[in-house]
């Protein structure tokens, strides 16, 4: 246990201000200034000093009025993060994010990376997304690029602790614009000082909380893949686990010849980065079709609603008042 032996502001002894307040969990952490300590010299920029002894080692330090300190230094916090790769049905995300928000029961955060676009015309936007990819989902039933929504909704939800919404405009083709917001959504996600993500497609519903398997699928690695639904020698790109601040630099150091280059499937591109660029014992291959995790909506499938509702009434949410649970239970999504 550390103890701390000195600890002065101003020139003042803050010792049990600090024994007090600010030591959790082995943790020393203030702000440094009036409000936390007090004024003792008022119209005068002040220092701190503090000792601490850890295990028999003595550290000491010497800091500035305003400044947060912390002891022992945290590299991660404690929320994890689902980055979400959005795809202009806006709706069918926030019903996502309705059920997936259920379904994880710790405190996280969010970071929704989208390449949506509001200022297309219903049958513009159809017919791009149509001629871009021929599996894509999007119709004239669903599709809806406002994506400022997203930030009002997330609100309204107190165990995401953290939100950061990437929007990149003009739209980018598919194979180009899903590796630039993976990258983005996984740099914020470390920037937020999570430990681990899960990066999901952006209407994909989990159908268990992934966030109590981080260490079991991660651990010290640095991602945890799932095969890929009908291509069983592919690792989805639509789930993955990982520790996003170790990934993003095969990601970003793959850069656009090999990660961003629109010329190969991102599911190919994704395998190929990660078993060149990381060690074997860095690398999770897990024997699991991505339809464990995630409820498979996939083209092929026409059974959309019944494999939702299934997976609602499997988390006791077909009660939920929650509005866009409500709106697909009523038909309004999917």
């Amino acid at each position: 246990m550390l103890k701390v032996l000195k600890a002065t502001y101003g020139g003042v002894n803050i010792k049990d201000l600090v024994d007090n307040n600010f030591i959790k969990d082995n943790v020393v952490a203030f702000t440094a200034n009036n409000e936390t300590f007090g004024d003792p010299l008022p119209h005068v920029s002040k220092t701190f000093e503090i000792e601490i002894e850890d295990e028999g080692v003595l550290f000491t330090y010497k800091g500035n009025e305003g400044e947060n300190f912390s002891y022992p230094k945290q590299r991660y916090k404690t929320e994890n993060t689902l980055v979400l790769t959005s795809c202009n049905r806006i709706e069918q995300v926030l019903f996502a994010i309705a059920v997936n928000k259920e379904i994880i029961k710790e405190n996280f955060n969010l970071v929704v990376a989208d390449c949506s676009t509001p200022f297309h015309n219903l049958g513009e936007g159809v017919q791009m997304h149509r001629s871009d990819d021929p599996y894509n989902l999007i119709n004239d039933l669903n599709y809806n690029p406002y994506w400022q929504v997203i930030e009002n909704y997330v609100k309204e939800i107190p165990k995401i602790k953290e939100f950061r919404m990437i929007h990149l405009e003009p739209r980018l083709s598919k194979q180009i614009g899903e590796a630039n917001l993976t990258s983005l959504g996984l740099n914020v996600a470390a920037l937020l000082g999570s430990k681990y993500a899960i990066k999901l497609t952006g209407v994909c519903h989990l159908k268990y909380d992934i966030f109590t398997k981080f260490k079991d699928y991660v651990g010290d690695k640095t991602v945890a893949t799932w095969h890929r639904s009908g291509f069983f020698n592919q690792k989805s790109t639509r789930v993955f686990a990982c520790r996003p601040d170790e990934l993003n630099i095969s990601l970003m150091t793959s850069g656009w010849v090999d990660w961003v280059n629109e010329y190969d499937f991102i599911e190919r591109k994704f395998e190929r980065i990660i078993n060149t660029t990381l060690l074997p014992d860095k690398i999770n291959h897990m024997e699991f079709d991505e339809r464990d995790i995630i409820v498979d909506e996939g083209v092929a499938r026409t059974d959309h609603r019944k494999v939702i509702h299934d997976n609602l009434s499997k988390h006791n949410l077909l009660s939920s008042s929650d509005r866009y649970i409500q709106k697909f239970l009523n038909g309004g999504i999917w």
